[in-house]
């Protein structure tokens, strides 16, 4: 961990998300994808693939979850 100031710093939540992989509503799918969301990660990710260092202040429970957040992240 460096003590550099990043260009941008989010603040915010990120969820766990379950999507149906059929297209369907949830309630007719056969299998649900793993994901993750929320507009303050998305918009750090967003600018970092734009070469902008970011951070992202949040967060995260100590659960299964939390973990895959926080290593996708």
């Amino acid at each position: 961990m460096t003590n550099e100031v990043p260009d941008l710093l989010t603040f915010g939540e990120t969820m766990a998300l379950f999507m149906p992989q059929e297209h369907r509503g949830l309630e007719g799918a056969a299998a649900l994808e793993q994901g993750f969301g929320g507009a303050e990660s998305n918009v750090a990710i967003g600018a970092a693939r734009l070469g902008c260092s970011v951070g992202w202040f949040g967060a995260l429970g100590e659960d299964p979850f939390g973990r895959a957040i926080f290593k996708q992240l």
